[in-house]
Formats: C-alpha cells, structure tokens, sequence
C-alpha cells in the first residue's frame, strides 16, 4: 500500500508506542505523518521512531517532521553549504538549521523518544536521528546507521560525463552525534534478537522494563 507512515500502540504496553516511517521518498511523507500522529493517545508516554531501513529522501520533508518534534527556533544540525550559483561571492556557508516550525501538540506528552536504526537508515532519516538526539533527548538504539551525512546534485554536460557536485554537509553536536558522514551514528543501546519479537522487547524494555512481549 502507499502507507509509508504507520503508528501503533504496542500491544502489552501500558504507555508506549511505535511511530514508522518508512522513507522520505514521497512528497506525501509529512501529510501521512501528520495523519499518524493524530492517533496517538493522550497515555503513550513512550514513542519508538523506527527508521529500519529508511534510506531517506526529500529534505524538506524530513525538515517538516524534526520540527513537530522540537520547538521553534531550535538549532537542530549543522550544515556546511556551497552556493552553486557560479561566479557568486562567498561559495560556502557554515551554520546551524533551526526550526521554523512549532512542536505539534499531539507530541508534547511523550516523555522518552527511542529512534531505533540499522545499516540502510541514511541521509534524510539520519537528519530525523540527530535532531532527536540532539534537542529531544533521545536515544539511539539498534545498530549503527549508514553513514550519508552529505547532499549531492547531478549536474548534466553536453557531450561531457555528468558531474555529481556535493553541496552540502551535514554533522551533528560536538561531543554527542557528532560528524557522522561515512563513520554513521552510534546507538547508544545496541539491539540483538534473533527474531523481529525479541529485538522489539529488548526496545521496548528499555522504557517499560516488565515488558514481555507482543
């Protein structure tokens, strides 16, 4: 189906949840998100961001989701930019992003925020990850992410090889997420289970210890 976003309350808990988002990939990704958190009642105190997988994809989306989290004007990564107007003075920019935007109600009675990671969870979806470690006191959890903190576009020559120009990097807060570009994100909690059960209980149990499973 075209759910990209899907929220559920665990069953077995008394106060978690599970917030998935699969890619940034679609200009829909923050309208399903909104859909989602919509749903999520006023006793989950617990939200598990599960970003398994979730190799990223439009900016500007993953912008509008960070920013239902945090309040505004929040300084959430830093960016180092280059102007790809040619012959234009000062090529590269260095500073932090902040929030635009202001925190969705619907997130404010969440106390523990968990962003549960892998190996594909890059670019976009680590943006999500940093911001949330960052500002909202999350914690990483899972296994170390991809790794892509860099945009790029692809500037096409005539009869010449297409050019892949970077212009932008991104990198966390010094001493906590840090420059992440080609190491990835540590999790503070590594997660291991054979089956997809066992790994979610160990998450899950980080927040509700008596959990036994779904």
């Amino acid at each position: 189906g075209t759910d990209i976003v899907s929220f559920e309350m665990l069953t077995g808990t008394a106060k978690t949840g599970i917030l998935k988002i699969t890619t940034f990939h679609r200009n829909y990704v923050y309208t399903q998100f909104l859909n989602c958190i919509t749903k999520i009642p006023a006793s989950c105190e617990n939200l598990i961001i599960d970003l398994r997988g979730n190799g990223g994809g439009y900016i500007p989306q993953v912008i509008s989701v960070v920013e239902a989290f945090l309040t505004r004007g929040t300084a959430y990564i830093t960016a180092t930019e280059r102007n790809l107007k040619f012959g234009s003075e000062a090529a590269t920019i260095k500073g932090p992003w902040y929030t635009g935007g202001t925190r969705h109600p619907a997130l404010a009675g969440i106390k523990n925020r968990i962003v549960w990671m892998d190996g594909e969870t890059a670019s976009a979806s680590e943006i999500l990850a940093v911001a949330l470690k960052d500002c909202a006191s999350a914690i990483l959890v899972g296994s170390r992410s991809s790794g892509k903190g860099i945009g790029q576009v692809i500037l096409e020559r005539n009869n010449r090889p297409s050019l892949m120009i970077t212009y932008l990097m991104l990198s966390g807060k010094p001493g906590s997420t840090g420059a992440y570009h080609g190491v990835g994100l540590t999790p503070d909690v590594e997660i291991n289970g054979s089956s997809e059960n066992e790994k979610l209980a160990a998450v899950v149990r980080l927040v509700e210890p008596e959990y036994t499973g779904k």
